[in-house]
């Protein structure tokens, strides 16, 4: 947990970038990316969806996300950070669903934002 990584103490910036980016941490942001990843990867080579194309621009958008250090999430604005997080969730869900389950495109949740 938390305590063992972080024994000195709680601070804001800390407790922000175990919640957000520790990979260990099973609810984290980038735990959370990096499983969707796996089993959108493992779709995309299932010979029983040969052909079936998903978009993937909200997944790259998140991947950049996790890949902002936290001073740098911290000094844009936490809460920017995650409305940036929760647009490119919606855009990957909607995308999700267009490819593998005939969805109609919501442009609302394509229009998602691209990290600064």
């Amino acid at each position: 947990g938390y305590r063992r990584v972080h024994s000195s103490g709680l601070t804001p910036e800390t407790v922000a970038e175990y919640i957000l980016l520790n990979p260990a941490f099973p609810r984290s942001i980038v735990s959370c990316v990096e499983r969707i990843s796996h089993y959108l990867t493992a779709l995309a080579e299932d010979p029983e969806l040969v052909g079936v194309q998903c978009d993937l621009t909200g997944l790259r958008n998140l991947e950049a996300l996790n890949a902002m250090p936290i001073k740098v999430i911290l000094g844009n604005g936490l809460h920017e950070h995650l409305d940036l997080v929760q647009i490119n969730l919606q855009r990957l869900s909607n995308d999700i669903a267009v490819a593998y389950f005939g969805a109609q495109k919501d442009e609302q949740a394509v229009a998602g934002e691209q990290p600064a």
